[in-house]
């Protein structure tokens, strides 16, 4: 086969082109940071990619989740450890009630301060976390799910759980229902104790100490089931966090352009261009010399 001076002009032409287009793709690489951008870059790497970047994103969303779930499981201990506090008050007050150099006066006086402190325990029960009732069951949106008139204590919520979903197949409840209180016998308790103490009863001021211990150690229990709960979320968001740089890393190598190797190629590339450029030119030259001869 004859080797002309055309065939060989073209095809240093197309050596050219193609150490072009390939400096390009080395330039995009290094400029965009993505080796991989769409389907064509490579459909397995592109496909593999996308599945890392979709259950990254579903795991952002559990992890949202979960912030809202951790705060508001928090409120509710805050709120559950002011109820305690206001239980050892009111045994405090019993204790001394059942004492029998107080007066009628005297435990009158600490009935109305047991008044104020059951007006605490009902403002504890009716906290709200994000302007949601936190012991409403799922009537989350009610006024006062709790209510006091001075001598009895009403609940207007249900005993219905709220539900998070905070990874996949994995739900917990979050709340605690305002019947898990009433049956904790905290506010039965407190208004057995202010009664005994305006009707100078000192019998029934003892009685109510051993209510009011009953009571501190349910809510007391209930404490620690919700910080169990707690301990559950948080070990689910470490483990979901902990998957998340792993697919990060994974999604990283799949798309993400080697910048040393991408460089080292670019350079390689620039130098066979270069050479390309210049024989083709001393090619070129020696032909036209050729032909004006």
């Amino acid at each position: 086969m004859r080797i002309t001076e055309s065939m060989v002009t073209r095809t240093l032409i197309d050596n050219i082109n193609t150490n072009r287009s390939e400096m390009h793709e080395q330039q995009n690489d290094i400029s965009t940071g993505k080796k991989i951008e769409q389907a064509s870059d490579g459909p397995v790497r592109f496909s593999r990619a996308n599945r890392f970047k979709s259950q990254i994103q579903k795991n952002r969303e559990y992890l949202e989740t979960i912030s809202g779930a951790k705060g508001w499981i928090n409120t509710t201990l805050s709120s559950l450890e002011q109820m305690s506090s206001k239980i050892v008050n009111a045994k405090d007050m019993a204790i001394q009630g059942a004492d029998a150099s107080y007066s009628k006066e005297q435990r009158e006086n600490m009935a109305e301060q047991v008044d104020d402190l059951i007006k605490d325990m009902v403002a504890s029960a009716n906290a709200t976390y994000n302007g949601k009732n936190l012991f409403a069951g799922t009537k989350t949106m009610i006024d006062s799910p709790f209510n006091y008139n001075g001598n009895s204590i009403t609940y207007n919520g249900n005993a219905s759980n709220i539900n998070r979903r905070i990874a996949e197949n994995y739900n917990v409840g979050i709340n605690v229902r305002g019947t898990n209180l009433t049956e904790s016998g905290v506010f039965d308790s407190m208004i057995d104790l202010k009664k005994g103490l305006k009707n100078n009863n000192v019998d029934e001021i003892k009685n109510s100490i051993k209510s009011l211990e009953n009571a501190a150690n349910n809510i007391s229990n209930i404490s620690a089931s919700m910080g169990s709960l707690l301990k559950q979320v948080r070990n689910t968001e470490n483990r979901i966090e902990s998957a998340n740089i792993n697919l990060e890393g994974h999604l990283s190598d799949t798309q993400d352009t080697d910048m040393a190797k991408a460089i080292i190629d670019y350079t390689s590339e620039e130098r066979a261009y270069k050479a390309a450029l210049q024989t083709t030119s001393d090619i070129i030259n020696l032909n036209l010399l050729n032909h004006l001869r």
